[in-house]
């Protein structure tokens, strides 16, 4: 699936969420839905509060959320990293992870901490779309870990957001 991402942000906005400390970690919210013409443009904001120790693992948090979007309808998707990489530095910053976390992956556990780290994330997504069968037809979310967002559904008929 061919898509176009534009510049990402990694301050707050208006449209972000909050994040509810202790029982969830990353938080997703969509606005500027619009579907026309066999095209979908959208505005994604997050916010995403993890255990502070994850930190040191990484250069920047806000650049190291991996966005999903999965379109049913077309039997398609993608993901992408919330890194701009049109932005050429002189060190590498491509490689954002400092230190690999222990490997297994432990469970998904208790979301509370002594303390914690965070970061903001928006940007404009854009793809081809073929005309809408299900309701909602594409959906979203954020992923970092095993850390996860909410799941957000697009109701293209209606050119709405619906947070499942």
């Amino acid at each position: 699936m061919k898509y176009q991402v534009q510049p990402f942000g990694y301050s707050e906005h208006p449209a972000t969420p909050t994040v509810e400390l202790g029982k969830e970690s990353i938080r997703l919210a969509v606005s500027a839905l619009v579907c026309a013409e066999g095209r979908l443009e959208f505005e994604f904001h997050a916010k995403a509060m993890f255990p502070e120790e994850m930190e040191a693992r990484y250069r920047s948090l806000g650049e190291a959320l991996v966005l999903v979007v999965n379109d049913v309808d077309q039997h398609d998707g993608f993901a992408v990293r919330t890194y701009n990489d049109f932005i050429k530095w002189e060190d590498d910053r491509t490689v954002n992870l400092v230190t690999p976390p222990a490997l297994p992956l432990p469970p998904r556990g208790p979301l509370k901490a002594q303390g914690y780290s965070g970061a903001y994330v928006n940007g404009v997504v854009s793809f081809q779309v073929a005309p809408p069968i299900h309701r909602p037809s594409v959906f979203l979310y954020l992923v970092l870990e095993n850390y996860v967002s909410n799941v957000i559904g697009l109701d293209l008929m209606a050119n709405r957001a619906i947070e499942l």
